[in-house]
């Protein structure tokens, strides 16, 4: 699909009053794709906003009346998409997948945050066009579906002219950060599950932090009962989707960490090779240290085993007998390390947190809520 630019775009990445929509269209076909997000600088709220969309053979106007995009919305909406024989002139809700159930298609959409979802049919493909508690109506042989709760369950159904079935699903932003398709058991399935998800020949695999989360919900049902490597219930339905939860106790790693060395005062950067700021060896004779010890045997019945450290520091570094495991640039968020590539030398022995001070005239780059409340000394 070719890219078409709008007649207005941003006069360079610093224009924030302009609002940044594209499509891509394949003769009558195509999507919308909008942003009004900046990372690390909040975009305003846009209110009466409406696209015009100029294809080969008519003009489309979407949605059927303005809306507002709120700071931080994106999204994608398609325009003239084929749903199984019935002609969606345009939704404003991201198409995400699709699943088959013999003669009957079950499309899923993403509602975006604070963008009502509106979809917009040919009528001349329906027979038939139901929506629940949704309201539909018709103008210039569109029908319009709107007021639609977003969540697990049928969104509207219709039947085309050829009396092919359609099934509409939209989800919420953190419902569709859950979805996961596969080809399990025979056939395609969508899954939901706040864990994560892997597949593979023998099946369905669940790996979470928090034992809450070794749940899943799938659509279509599967024939048979999964059987698990850990006991496992069916707890209900969500929507059309059956759902199971595992029973796996949670295990507690004791932590074991104190703090060996403060942090001399630190000397002025110096600018290193291709213009950077790269702390040496030596420079680390400076940092302060903490010992961390973990059990030996910790990784027993787990995949893996992270260790957390949130720390305000210029560089910081993991060793293990001398040697360097990981190391990290401060940037403001959580520093997490996979120990199990590093459990022999790791685990049972004692570890060396170095960090290296941040300095108030540091030549780097960090997010605005990333830099301390330095004191007058200056680190």
């Amino acid at each position: 699909m070719a890219p078409v630019l709008p007649s207005v775009v941003p006069a360079n990445a610093a224009d924030r009053s302009t609002v940044r929509a594209v499509a891509r269209t394949h003769g009558n076909r195509g999507f919308v794709f909008f942003n009004n997000y900046a990372r690390n600088y909040p975009l305003p709220d846009h209110r009466g906003i409406q696209i015009k969309l100029v294809l080969p053979s008519e003009t489309v106007v979407l949605p059927r009346k303005p809306i507002g995009l709120v700071s931080g919305t994106y999204g994608i909406w398609p325009v003239n998409l084929d749903l199984n024989g019935i002609l969606l002139k345009y939704a404003t809700a991201q198409p995400l997948t699709m699943v088959r159930d013999a003669n009957v298609e079950y499309y899923f959409f993403l509602a975006p945050p604070g963008i009502q979802p509106e979809f917009a049919f040919d009528e001349r493909t329906l027979t038939s066009l139901k929506a629940g508690k949704a309201v539909i109506s018709r103008a210039s042989g569109v029908r319009y579906v709107g007021g639609i709760v977003p969540g697990p369950g049928i969104a509207l159904s219709a039947r085309s002219k050829t009396g092919q079935t359609v099934h509409v699903i939209v989800l919420t932003r953190s419902e569709a950060q859950d979805l996961w398709k596969c080809t399990v058991a025979g056939g395609e399935h969508v899954f939901l599950s706040p864990a994560d998800v892997f597949f593979d020949d023998a099946g369905l695999h669940l790996r979470a932090r928090d034992v809450r989360q070794l749940r899943f919900s799938v659509f279509l049902a599967l024939k048979n009962a999964p059987v698990a490597n850990a006991p496992l219930q069916r707890t209900g339905r969500d929507g059309m989707f059956v759902s199971y939860s595992a029973a796996v106790p949670p295990k507690p790693v004791p932590v074991h960490w104190e703090k060996i060395r403060a942090a001399a005062p630190s000397a002025p950067g110096k600018m290193g090779k291709y213009n950077t700021m790269v702390p040496d060896d030596s420079d680390f004779e400076r940092a302060g240290v903490w010992r961390i010890v973990l059990p030996a045997h910790a990784l027993d019945g787990l995949s893996d085993l992270f260790l957390r450290i949130r720390y305000i520091g210029d560089v910081a570094r993991l060793d293990a007998s001398q040697r360097l495991l990981a190391d990290d640039f401060y940037k403001g968020t959580l520093w997490e390390i996979g120990l199990k590539r590093f459990a022999p030398e790791a685990l049972g022995k004692n570890l060396e947190l170095k960090v290296m001070p941040l300095r108030k005239d540091a030549k780097i780059y960090l997010p605005r809520d990333a830099w301390p409340n330095f004191p007058p000394s200056g680190e």
